[in-house]
């Protein structure tokens, strides 16, 4: 992609199957003149010229019009949107030409306007265009890109915060500024003698750079929320073979997609499907029941669902809440042979929940749940006293059955908002891509060489060299350094017409 090359393009900004409508965006330094005998009115027929128009320039024109090629063939009736430069999405002239969505009158737009000497537009190029003429920064172009690919309603959000808000860039500009006047300390030692700037002290510029060094950390850690707002936190479901882990599964989903028998290890694979609660996303799996077993493919289930279990967000450990017995066998992992009474049951339910997070070892960013499951199928006097006692119990513990999933949903809707700060991204800047992951720990890894140099108390040379990439890397993150090759990997992202 050129971009100094910045001539008048166009793109079909919608599908290009037949629908109702079809969109056709155009871009470009002096576009209207282009047209100046294209359009015309659909009531008198005269030529409406976009360019003679007497209007408020600042905001769009829509008109409803005929438009014509160079013979004067009627090519379709259409409602074209102008915007006026700079106020325009790319700070030139632009044109949006809504006309029937039939592919043949694409055809004919399109061969019309390379035929004015406009050229097909590519990927992300509109985009590009906003970018270069200072409507948006790179971080916001890249919001764009979010906002384009995203998969869940999190990060619809972050993506339409990076855009609107633009904390990221605020932050970034600020952090160069006390760059700015921590350098000017170093290149004064290097430029003036110590009679004219005073004696040089490396550690004395060290309280800015702790500063500086905090505020890219605490802009790193925002780089995991940004993930898990865009992916949605996984849920993965654990227990005993026919503790109800089916039954739950298919309940969140509201819709029977895993297998629910009475025979133990009737799920043997890890199953995976979206699952949204009041507009937070998840991703919530089903997996084989824990038990020793010597079938080969069962065995495979078994260790999967450990693993998936080590690596999830949220566990959700079932057990069944009419299982009288909760026994086992001598050599499995949960615990020995139990009376049943309703004392013995909550604690050996507790135990094999112990039992479990002894077996997938401790995370603390990670957060389990032990379900009693099942709840439909025991009498009203067990109901209650589960209810009653259940909160005895260290961690978190909901009551359930198929019918009433209304306090699990309630649980899972609090750890969202409190794993991703749900809402609270709005007033904060959150890293929302690889790339931006990338440029700040690249100024990180630099501030640590800086602390070190300082302490060392090097010349103030070695020291300014350093502070000097730092500034340089930041500046790639908002765009200020002009590096075609970056361009050329964010933009070509885009779709064409965007």
């Amino acid at each position: 992609m050129n971009f100094k090359d910045l001539d008048c393009i166009f793109a079909l900004a919608t599908s290009s199957q037949r629908s109702a409508l079809h969109i056709h965006r155009l871009t470009g330094t002096n576009l209207f003149s282009y047209f100046q005998n294209a359009f015309y009115t659909k009531k008198n027929n005269s030529p409406f010229r976009l360019f003679q128009t007497q209007v408020e320039k600042r905001y769009p024109l829509t008109r409803y019009l005929v438009i014509c090629d160079q013979d004067q063939h009627v090519i379709d009736d259409v409602i074209v949107t102008a915007y006026f430069a700079p106020w325009s999405y790319t700070g030139e002239e632009v044109l949006e030409i809504s006309c029937h969505g039939n592919p043949l009158i694409d055809i004919q737009l399109q061969k019309f306007f390379r035929n004015l000497g406009l050229r097909d537009a590519l990927p992300g190029e509109f985009t590009q265009r906003a970018y270069l003429n200072h409507k948006m920064d790179l971080t916001q172009a890249e919001g764009i890109a979010e906002l384009i690919h995203a998969q869940t309603f999190g990060g619809l959000d972050l993506a339409r915060s990076a855009i609107q808000n633009g904390h990221l860039s605020h932050l970034t500009e600020k952090l160069l500024n006390e760059l700015i006047d921590v350098m000017s300390y170093f290149e004064a030692h290097i430029d003036f003698s110590s009679d004219e700037v005073g004696e040089y002290d490396s550690l004395s510029a060290l309280p800015k750079i702790h500063e500086i060094h905090k505020q890219l950390c605490d802009l790193l850690s925002s780089y995991q929320n940004g993930v898990k707002l865009k992916e949605g936190l996984k849920i993965t479901i654990c227990g005993k073979p026919n503790a109800g882990k089916s039954s739950l599964y298919n309940a969140l989903l509201r819709h029977d997609k895993a297998i629910v028998t009475e025979i133990p290890g009737t799920t043997r694979d890890v199953l995976e499907d979206r699952l949204m609660i009041d507009s937070r996303d998840f991703i919530l799996l089903d997996t084989a029941g824990l038990r020793h077993t010597d079938d080969l493919v069962e065995r495979i289930g078994v260790s999967r669902s450990l693993e998936n279990a080590k690596n999830t967000d949220i566990i959700l450990y079932v057990v069944d809440a009419s299982d009288s017995d909760l026994k086992r066998d001598s050599d499995d992992l949960i615990f020995e042979k139990r009376d049943f009474s309703h004392r013995d049951f909550l604690s050996a339910a507790m135990e094999e929940f112990q039992n479990f997070e002894l077996e997938i070892g401790k995370r603390e960013e990670q957060s389990r749940i032990l379900v009693f499951h099942k709840l439909d199928k025991i009498s009203t006097e067990r109901q209650q006293y589960l209810l009653n006692q259940y909160q005895e119990f260290n961690g978190t513990v909901v009551l359930t059955s198929k019918y009433d999933l209304r306090e699990l949903e309630q649980c899972l809707v609090k750890l969202y908002d409190k794993v991703t700060g749900h809402g609270k991204h709005q007033d904060s800047p959150i890293l929302i891509s690889a790339r931006q992951k990338d440029k700040i720990e690249i100024s990180i890894e630099f501030m640590e060489e800086v602390e070190a140099l300082i302490h060392q108390k090097e010349f103030p040379e070695k020291i300014a060299s350093l502070l000097v990439s730092i500034q340089k890397t930041l500046g790639e993150l908002i765009g200020e350094v002009s590096l075609d090759s970056i361009y050329e990997k964010i933009f070509s992202t885009f779709c064409i017409g965007k």
